[in-house]
């Protein structure tokens, strides 16, 4: 066991002087090469990302995550909404389709709500961007989210 944890040390240190700050990119599941029908391998192309939002102006709606562009997903893990007054925020697929919601915040305070999607991930329609809208149009709602495009 001693000897296990003396090469998981090198690694890591090898790792960190590669200039990686990923150290268990090299175990992780969705690291994964996957084959092509043609039966060559290929990686799996994954970009993780994380973004706050926050509805900054009166107008009722944000985008959070852009689309990232021709053929690729937006995968949702985890979304945070904190809203401070009393309004709904309705999560969206693209900039009009409803993907989660209406969530009623009351006034009394600040109120986070928590959607965890993990181990798994709420893939979003092709193209779309990651955007939210809300009942009253108001300055004090912060979403933070986590996901990956593929």
């Amino acid at each position: 066991m001693d000897k296990i944890k003396e090469v998981m040390i090198i690694i890591a240190i090898l790792l960190v002087m590669a200039g990686s700050t990923d150290l268990f990119g090299a175990i992780d599941a969705s690291n994964e090469p996957a084959i092509s029908p043609a039966g060559a391998i290929r990686p799996v192309e994954k970009t993780k990302w994380t973004v706050n939002a926050n509805d900054n102006d009166a107008s009722g709606f944000e985008i959070i995550k852009a689309s990232p562009g021709a053929g690729k997903n937006l995968y949702l893990e985890l979304m945070i909404i904190n809203c401070a007054v009393s309004d709904t925020v309705t999560i969206r697929d693209g900039t009009e389709t409803t993907m989660l919601g209406p969530y009623k915040f009351t006034a009394n305070g600040s109120r986070f709500l928590t959607l965890d999607f993990s181990p798994d991930a709420l893939q979003l329609t092709a193209s779309s961007s990651l955007s939210f809208a809300t009942g009253a149009g108001d300055t004090v709602i912060t979403i933070f989210a986590k996901g990956f495009t593929k």
